[in-house]
């Protein structure tokens, strides 16, 4: 346990006014004795750049949070910014102690927009992350697709019947 991180947040921060979390982690020294903690805070602007290097879809979303389910950070961020921030929501909290990696089908709290979320713990570190397509753009995404497979199967279908109809012509001729 010694070299076990603790995630304490997300604290908004009395002067910056940001929200940050807190790493901290004990030190031992080499007879295993207890030699300090060292720690960092990390303000959520450091998620803010990288979760839209995710490709989630344009009403996909992406998030950080602690075991205990409060939400570190969400991209893209609500209309209200800062909104669902620290809380807790006790059904998420009951899956991830129930499933640490699965996925689930549901409508957002905080924009209201369903979708299918993938999510995974994140070893060692006492986080998860979770990943959002919206339900209604994953249908766009498979009609296109079976609209390319019809004209596909109808174009090898046009092709064998003019093939068959060349063929039986040719062979009327000889």
């Amino acid at each position: 346990a010694a070299s076990q991180i603790i995630v304490s947040g997300p604290i908004l921060g009395r002067i910056s006014k940001k929200w940050v979390v807190v790493l901290a982690r004990r030190l031992v020294d080499a007879e295993g004795q207890f030699a300090g903690v060292v720690y960092a805070s990390v303000t959520t602007d450091y998620f803010a750049r990288i979760f839209p290097l995710f490709k989630a879809g344009a009403t996909g979303s992406v998030a950080i949070r602690t075991l205990d389910s409060r939400l570190i950070y969400r991209y893209p961020e609500p209309a209200d910014p800062g909104k669902g921030i620290g809380e807790i929501v006790p059904a998420v909290r009951a899956m991830f102690e129930e499933h640490p990696d699965g996925h689930l089908l549901v409508k957002s709290p905080l924009d209201g927009i369903e979708r299918i979320y993938v999510f995974k713990k994140l070893d060692p570190y006492p986080l998860y992350v979770s990943i959002g397509s919206a339900t209604a753009e994953l249908a766009q995404d498979w009609e296109r697709e079976r609209q390319l497979i019809i004209l596909m199967t109808a174009l090898v279908a046009l092709i064998t019947g003019g093939a068959t109809w060349l063929s039986y012509r040719w062979n009327q001729r000889t």
